[in-house]
């Protein structure tokens, strides 16, 4: 798990200018400032999903177990995205 987490992280160490002209030179027709952002975008995905993760590792499981008994997994899943969402929208920024 922890050897996944390093190699998600991986395209992180590279700078994602670097990136995306090396994407252009690989695929010539990839060109353009919506090709360098779609790039640079999935550079930086590792890190949102990495920090998303921590943040829904971190809810308390009772928390999640009350609510799955109270109103099901619809309600599991909205306390749990409630819990997150604070530090998924720091990791969009």
């Amino acid at each position: 798990r922890e050897l996944w987490r390093a190699l998600g992280l991986a395209p992180v160490v590279i700078p994602p200018l670097l990136l995306s002209i090396a994407w252009s030179g690989w695929m010539p027709w990839l060109e353009g400032i919506w090709a360098n952002a779609f790039v640079f975008s999935m550079a930086y995905t590792p890190i949102v999903i990495l920090l998303a993760s921590r943040a829904f590792e971190q809810i308390d499981g009772e928390r999640l177990d009350a609510a799955r008994l109270l109103g099901g997994e619809r309600a599991a899943l909205r306390i749990a995205l409630g819990l997150a969402w604070p530090q998924i929208a720091i990791a969009l920024l």
